[in-house]
C-alpha cells in the first residue's frame, strides 16, 4: 500500500511539472521593445595595397626575385642565341592527352582538312537521321506523332543545310591557301625492304 501511495505521488508530481512547463510555453511572449537598440556591428576592414604588402613573407620576396632574375636571363640570352634570319624560339606543340597526338593549328592546311573530314562525316550522319525521320513521318497516322516527326524533319533539314554551308566555307578556305613551297615538301618515305625469297 505504501509503495502504491509513493507511485501515485511520483505520478502526480511528474504530471504537475509537465503541465506547468507546457502552460509556460503556451504563454505569448511580449514583442521586443523598440527602445532597445542593438549594438552597432563592427565595421569591416578595407584592405589596401600597403596592408597586403605587409603580409608578405621573406620567402615570397625571395621567390619573386628569383623569378625576375630567370626572366631577365632568358630575355638576355634569347637574342644572342637567335640568328638574324631565324624566327623566335619554336614553341613546343600542345599534346592531346587522350590521343597523344599534337593538336593541329585550325588554320593550317592539315587542320582545315581535318575539320572538313569531320563536317563531311557529320553530314552523312545527319542525312541518315533525316531519311529515318522522313520514313517515320510517312508511316505514322497519329496526329501528335506526325507533328513531332514533322518538327524533327524540319530541324534535321536545317542541320543538313547548315552543315553543307560549313563544308563549302571550309573548301573555299582550303582553296584560298597559298600553295606549298617545293623545297618544303616532306621527305619521301624509304621503300620497304623486299620480302626474303625462299
Amino acid at each position: 500500500m505504501r509503495t502504491l501511495k509513493r507511485a501515485g505521488w511520483i505520478l502526480a508530481c511528474t504530471l504537475g511539472v509537465a503541465l506547468s512547463s507546457g502552460a509556460q510555453s503556451q504563454q505569448p511572449q511580449p514583442p521586443p521593445k523598440a527602445d532597445e537598440k542593438k549594438p552597432p556591428k563592427k565595421a569591416k576592414r578595407v584592405w589596401t595595397e600597403d596592408d597586403v604588402a605587409g603580409l608578405r613573407k621573406p620567402s615570397d620576396e625571395y621567390v619573386d626575385k628569383k623569378v625576375a632574375e630567370e626572366a631577365a636571363a632568358k630575355a638576355a640570352a634569347s637574342p644572342a642565341e637567335q640568328k638574324p634570319g631565324e624566327e623566335a624560339t619554336e614553341q613546343k606543340p600542345i599534346i592531346d592527352p587522350v590521343s597523344g597526338k599534337p593538336y593541329l593549328d585550325p588554320n593550317s592546311p592539315e587542320g582545315l582538312a581535318e575539320q572538313l573530314k569531320k563536317w563531311e562525316s557529320a553530314l552523312v550522319n545527319t542525312e541518315a537521321a533525316l531519311n529515318e525521320a522522313r520514313a517515320r513521318l510517312t508511316q505514322t497516322t497519329d496526329p501528335d506523332r506526325w507533328e513531332s516527326a514533322k518538327l524533327e524533319v524540319d530541324l534535321l533539314s536545317q542541320n543538313v543545310v547548315d552543315t553543307q554551308r560549313r563544308i563549302e566555307e571550309l573548301k573555299a578556305r582550303i582553296a584560298a591557301l597559298p600553295p606549298k613551297k617545293e623545297g618544303a615538301a616532306p621527305a619521301p618515305k624509304p621503300n620497304p625492304p623486299a620480302p626474303p625469297q625462299s
